[in-house]
Order: C-alpha cells, then sequence, then structure tokens
C-alpha cells in the first residue's frame, strides 16, 4: 500500500467545499484544511458531517483540489452543499491501525494461505482433523452422511400416511397420503346441480349449475326499454334504451343566433348556441404641444387580463413639414412593430396614420404599454399629437 494512502488511513483527513455543489454536480474542489487524502481510488468521504445534508460520496479521482465523485453512496441521499460544507476522512485510527498491522503479518505455518482444502466427493465420509502446518490446517476434511437411491413408496388414493422407520437421511421409506384428482363433469345448459360421488379428492365428478350467455338485441334510435323473458342467463333478449350521438354544430363566429334543434339523435346534437359579438376598445395616450424627438415614453398602460392588440392610429392637431412624424409603441419597453416600417408613420403636410400591421398583438394580464416619438417634421415638428391603441379581450 503506498505510503500516501496508509498515512491518509491511519490519520483523520479533513477538508471543505471551496464553492457549492448542486444535488447532481459530479465533481467538487476542496480545500484540505488538515491531513492526506488517498491516493489510491476510490475511497468513500462524508459531505455536511453532523449536519441535515450528510452525504457520503465516492472519490474516483483528484486532480489538484478537484474531485470526481459519485454522489448519494451507502444509502444515503445527494443534496444540495454550500461553500465551507465539511469535507471529513476519518476511519478510527486505532482500530484501522490494528487491522493493517493484523493483515502485513507473515500467516503461521508457512506464510502462505494452504491450497484447497480436500474435496468431499463420496457419501459415508468421516470427519478427518489436518495436520499440514500450512495455514488454517488446508488437508482437514468433513464428514458427510450417506444417502440411499431409494426413493419413498409412491401413494395410491386412499393410502394414509406412514412414518418411516429408514436410517438414511429423511426416512426416505416414509409416505404421504396422496390421491389423483379427477376431472368434473362439464355443465350443460338447463343442467342443475349434482353432489359428487367419487373418492377421488373434492368428489370431482359433482356439476355446478350452468347457463349460455345469449346476445341481447341491439337498441336502435329511439326504441324503448324491453323486459326480457329468455331463459338464459341474465334474460339476454332483454334491450336498453339508446340513442346515437351526433355532432354539435360548431360555433366559428361572433353574433350568431340560438338556434334549437331538431334532430332525433340524442340531445338534439343539431341545436346551436347563440354568441355575442367581440367589441372592440380602445386605449389613448397624447402629448400637447409642440413636438420634438425622440421621445421614450414613461406613461405606462397596464392590462387588467389578456387582450389582442388590432391596431395602433397616431394623428396630430398641426401637420409637420420637411419629414414625417414616427410614432413607436412598446409591450414590457419591447416595439411592437418587429418590422420598424410599419411604425405609425404621419406624412408632412399630413394629421394621420393606421397602422394594423402589427408583429406582437397577444398581452396578458399585468402586461404594460409606453408610446416613443421616434421623429418628429425637420422643418415643422408637428404639434398635439394623440396615439389611440385599439384592442379586444381574449
Amino acid at each position: 500500500m503506498p505510503s500516501g494512502s496508509r498515512q491518509a488511513l491511519l490519520e483523520a483527513t479533513v477538508g471543505f467545499l471551496a464553492a457549492d455543489i448542486t444535488s447532481g454536480a459530479a465533481s467538487a474542489i476542496v480545500t484540505t484544511r488538515d491531513g492526506v487524502w488517498p491516493t489510491e481510488f476510490p475511497f468513500y468521504v462524508v459531505l455536511g458531517e453532523s449536519t441535515i445534508r450528510y452525504e457520503i460520496v465516492r472519490v474516483d479521482n483528484v486532480v489538484g483540489s478537484t474531485f470526481t465523485i459519485q454522489r448519494a453512496q451507502l444509502g444515503t441521499s445527494a443534496s444540495a452543499h454550500p461553500p465551507g460544507e465539511s469535507v471529513s476522512f476519518n476511519f478510527n485510527r486505532a482500530d484501522l491501525g490494528r487491522m493493517l498491522a493484523r493483515l502485513e503479518q507473515v500467516p503461521a505455518g508457512g506464510g502462505t494461505l494452504a491450497n484447497t482444502v480436500v474435496n468431499e466427493t463420496s457419501y459415508g465420509l468421516g470427519s478427518t482433523p489436518g495436520v499440514s502446518a500450512l495455514y488454517q490446517r488446508g488437508d482437514h476434511t468433513h464428514g458427510t452422511p450417506s444417502l440411499t437411491g431409494n426413493l419413498p413408496a409412491a401413494s395410491a388414493p386412499g393410502d394414509t400416511a406412514a412414518t418411516g422407520t429408514g436410517t438414511t437421511p429423511a426416512r426416505d421409506d416414509h409416505r404421504h397420503a396422496r390421491e389423483a384428482f379427477g376431472s368434473p363433469g362439464s355443465s350443460a345448459v338447463g343442467h342443475t346441480v349434482a353432489d359428487g360421488v367419487a373418492t377421488t379428492p373434492a368428489r370431482s365428478d359433482h356439476r355446478h349449475g350452468r347457463e349460455a350467455f345469449g346476445s341481447p338485441v341491439a337498441s336502435g334510435v329511439g326504441d324503448s326499454g324491453a323486459d326480457g323473458a329468455a331463459t338464459t342467463l341474465a334474460r339476454a333478449d332483454h334491450r336498453h334504451q339508446r340513442e346515437g350521438f351526433g355532432a354539435v354544430t360548431a360555433e366559428t363566429a361572433y353574433g350568431l343566433s340560438a338556434a334549437n334543434g331538431a334532430a332525433s339523435s340524442i340531445a338534439r346534437s343539431d341545436h346551436a348556441h347563440g354568441t355575442p359579438t367581440q367589441a372592440k376598445k380602445v386605449v389613448t395616450f397624447s402629448r400637447q404641444g409642440v413636438l420634438s424627438a425622440p421621445i421614450l415614453g414613461a406613461l405606462r398602460w397596464y392590462a387588467n387580463r389578456a387582450i389582442t392588440l388590432v391596431s395602433v392610429r397616431a394623428s396630430v392637431g398641426s401637420a409637420p413639414t420637411g419629414s414625417a412624424v414616427i410614432v413607436d409603441v412598446n409591450k414590457n419597453a419591447v416595439t411592437i412593430f418587429t418590422t420598424q416600417a410599419n411604425r405609425p408613420t404621419i406624412p408632412a403636410a399630413g394629421v394621420t396614420d393606421l397602422a394594423d400591421a402589427i408583429d406582437l398583438t397577444s398581452m396578458a394580464a399585468g402586461d404594460y404599454l409606453t408610446v416613443d416619438i421616434d421623429q418628429a417634421g425637420s422643418t415643422t415638428p408637428g404639434s398635439d399629437l394623440t396615439v389611440q391603441i385599439e384592442y379586444v379581450e381574449v
């Protein structure tokens, strides 16, 4: 055994984790506090001794301060461990020292283990003490009992049990009471119960009453129930009321009217439910006075429920000249016009523009909108901006 490994076994080796590890980590960085780690692999260490995170891991390799480990050994569970968690390898040095000393002693009688113990190859052998000077007296033998080739007597129907008198193991001339099993008679439709008279176990010629199963009449749409009159099991000619299911008309648009069904199938499957029209709503942002750019919107409008954005209209009180006024709308600080060319753009000398090619249309409850002024007119900026955002509730 290398001296480093023996020293590590005889002295407690302790350290701590230099960084935290998750419950699934396969390596750990260990700072050594005292002692020398074994140089033969694998060996086992304890993480988090005397804590609720107690875990035994197997160390398969050590490079520098990095241990390659297998988790949750010897019935423990893998846990996450924080930096500074204790790492210990501390067998009882006195007991382990005595064990190592015993293992390193030369056995009495020649210093090597004996050859294979004499095989017991037949029955009836007597035991013999060994005389070999080799370790464990490898030439000793154990006695073996004698067995005969006799078989216990077969039991015939009606035999009684008999105690064996043989001297061989298990008194092989003993006998158990035993009977052969017969086949019960088959039952036919209408048979009555009959007690068995056979002497075989359970009177195998007995019979249970039995009837054949019939097929119930199929039910058609609109059939009424009918009691069965057949003599077969469960009155197989009875009938249950039954109707077929139809396909309910799908409602695919808003504003439909309700309609009563006329079908004869179950639940009048051709009926229809009316649907309400979906109303559009508008949220408005505005800025008074002469425009300037760029201006990032600070005011937020929050959605109270899930909605779908439909369009954005930008309008000014006085038209810009020289260049267009360009507006952007953001959801949670991200533009809804991924294609920037689709932003609301009021042309020079114009007063309004409708943008309905929105890329991010869905909003969840709690999402918010802001409005930016990306560009104003280069000669006359324009003034009194209003931005109307149209949406529908989901």
